[in-house]
């Protein structure tokens, strides 16, 4: 996805938020968003219907996009409060196919099903990554995750899963970076093995900074010394590895210091 599509996705969530009027309550009430779906602005105007569970197709909900409507088992209106996580994430992926104008049929459990290839609609994997960012847009609002520290506090102060915050947040840091025009930090795990490449390679990379942990500092120091013809310990009294031996005497060629048998 994007930067601008990503854009363009929090900007629909910010203004759906504010015309279902659930823009100032965190969480987010979502049965007052699925009271006043209809409100969304798109035409025909949206609707909901709840179905019997035994005759709901595509599992949690689905949605037709032709005609704006919402199918909900019959249980699920009443499902939505804070022990809810889940049922108000698929509500909020739902709004999210009607608020971002996609086509078709539309269903979170129906992603991978036969279904999928007979219906005929291009773009199906794109549209559910899309709903599912509104969703997460609508729930959690970049300003909110920007003030939370940690994924525990986003999830609990939005009531939803701590997945579903841990990727909120990952989303939100990496555009922060982007916009600062920050390198993205390298882990550590892969930090260690590029180094290891660039220092066997005898090479320094060029697009990039790599943050040597001290344990690979050090073996790096103890192998430019052997080859420079110097000890591979460092000297007791400044730390450099240019211990030359001398005889009995190891001479540091650093600052001086002499250690002599």
């Amino acid at each position: 996805m994007t930067p601008s599509r990503e854009l363009e996705i929090e900007n629909s969530a910010n203004l759906v938020r504010c015309r279902l009027y659930v823009y100032d309550t965190l969480p987010v009430n979502m049965s007052t968003a699925l009271t006043r779906i209809g409100d969304i602005g798109c035409v025909p105007r949206a609707s909901y219907t709840t179905l019997p569970k035994d005759r709901m197709k595509y599992d949690k909900a689905y949605t037709d996009c032709q005609t704006k409507t919402v199918f909900l088992p019959d249980n699920f209106p009443s499902e939505l409060g804070p022990k809810f996580k889940q049922n108000r994430f698929t509500l909020a992926h739902e709004i999210g196919h009607l608020a971002l104008g996609h086509s078709g049929v539309r269903s979170r459990a129906a992603v991978n099903h036969e279904f999928r290839k007979q219906s005929g609609v291009p773009g199906a994997p794109r549209e559910e990554s899309e709903a599912s960012y509104w969703a997460a847009a609508f729930l959690m609002p970049a300003a909110i995750v920007m003030e939370c520290e940690t994924p525990e506090i986003l999830a609990a102060r939005c009531n939803v899963s701590l997945e579903a915050a841990r990727i909120r947040k990952e989303n939100i840091d990496r555009r922060q970076r982007r916009d600062r025009r920050e390198e993205r930090p390298i882990p550590e795990d892969t930090n260690m093995i590029l180094a290891e490449i660039f220092r066997n390679a005898g090479v320094i990379p060029k697009t990039f900074k790599i943050n040597k942990p001290e344990s690979l500092k050090k073996t790096e120091a103890t192998g430019t010394a052997e080859i420079r013809g110097y000890q591979t310990v460092p000297c007791s009294h400044c730390g450099s590895y240019e211990l030359l031996q001398e005889g009995g005497c190891f001479t540091c060629q650093n600052c001086g210091d002499s250690n002599c048998n």
